[in-house]
């Protein structure tokens, strides 16, 4: 973890400053280095797919370095009006009940943004609306284009309309586990108050988010609530736990090929599930790979070749399909990193990111 020192000013504006430094003077190496095919990560890797992938962990370490914390603004500005949503807890009794009924941490307004459009009660009631949570390990992230923006395009491209939900991050006093499964809840009874049909909603999430979905799924199997339509879950975090392991920070195989580095991962769980917390890292809220569960919610799961956590999606996949009743599918892109969904315009896998979410719609249809 970052030292305290660090994540405070004007150390954290130093360290950063020093990365730029440092980094203008590695990136002319990098493009160089990578220029030799025999040199870069994978061998079926483009020029693009090497530099970025290096560049994207370098950034991604250095962020987690000095720990830089994503305020949650639900107020909208400018050109967001109508399509950014405050969404408020829900009124109705016993919606947070067991995990979600905290003594600290209670439900709070969060928001979503709509794409490609605000949400039209006429023309919209009656469609499959997507219902989205972004990655970022539980600290970082938003709803907004500039950070979720490429994954709601192909999300609204082929599958549906889609609220992209701004839920409250660990890097935030406000946002220790279960303040996003509350997030979570709130997003699904805001749909359900807009009159649209569980029938008609599809959940979905990447990495961190993927977990989000997980946890929601469960408790609504727990609560013995009606569950959406379907669940989508892109390079899912399911096992916090296993993750903080050496076999999966410093012995992974693919430790090479992706962009997360373990600097990232162990400020994310530990952040989201703090050792003082509620529950335990293996708990089966914050780890499911360890726990599968039963869900009437069909489940699509995608772990990639070249991810990090691809055995632990994978058990996770087995675990659920292992449960009789479960309706679980698994899809895989060899080459591709984690959470291509949300990042793979800058990474050079819109390729595999496309063929994806074509794959997750064809097996939408087939429901």
């Amino acid at each position: 973890m970052a030292s305290d020192l660090i994540t405070r000013h004007p150390f954290k504006g130093i360290w950063a400053l020093g990365a730029i430094t440092v980094n203008a003077v590695k990136f002319p190496f990098w493009i160089f280095y990578y220029s030799f095919s025999s040199n870069r990560q994978h061998p079926e890797w483009s020029f693009k797919q090497a530099v970025t992938a290096v560049a994207l962990k370098t950034a991604v370490w250095h962020s987690s370095m000095v720990q830089v914390s994503t305020p949650l603004v639900i107020k909208a500005e400018g050109k967001e009006e109508g399509f950014l949503v405050p969404i408020k807890p829900s009124s109705i009794p016993g919606v947070y009940k067991g995990i979600c009924d905290d003594k600290e941490i209670k439900p709070a307004t969060i928001c979503g943004y709509w794409y490609p459009s605000p949400y039209n009660a006429d023309e919209d009631k009656t469609k499959k609306v997507v219902l989205h949570f972004h990655g970022g390990a539980f600290v970082t992230g938003d709803c907004r284009p500039k950070k979720s923006g490429y994954a709601a395009d192909l999300l609204t491209q082929h599958i549906g309309k889609t609220l992209m939900v701004s839920y409250r991050l660990s890097s935030n006093p406000d946002g220790l586990f279960p303040a996003a499964l509350q997030d979570a809840v709130t997003a699904l009874h805001y749909l359900r108050d807009l009159g649209i049909e569980y029938s008609n909603i599809i959940v979905g999430g990447d990495s961190a988010g993927g977990n989000i979905v997980a946890a929601l799924l469960r408790y609504l199997a727990d609560t013995d609530a009606p569950g959406p339509a379907a669940a989508l879950l892109w390079s899912p975090w399911v096992d916090l736990a296993r993750t903080l392991t050496p076999e999966v920070l410093y012995e992974s195989p693919h430790r090479f090929t992706d962009y997360i580095p373990a600097n990232f991962a162990i400020w994310g769980a530990n952040s989201y599930c703090p050792k003082d917390g509620p529950v335990s890292m293996d708990s089966k809220w914050i780890s499911p790979a360890k726990s599968p569960f039963y869900t009437k919610t069909p489940m699509w799961i995608q772990g990639n070749g070249q991810e990090i956590l691809l055995e632990q999606v994978k058990d996770f996949s087995d675990g659920m399909k292992g449960i009789e009743g479960n309706k679980i599918a698994f899809h895989s892109e060899k080459i591709a990193t984690h959470d291509i969904l949300l990042v793979g315009n800058i990474i050079g896998f819109e390729k595999e990111a496309v063929n994806s979410v074509k794959a997750a719609a064809e097996w939408l249809n087939q429901l």
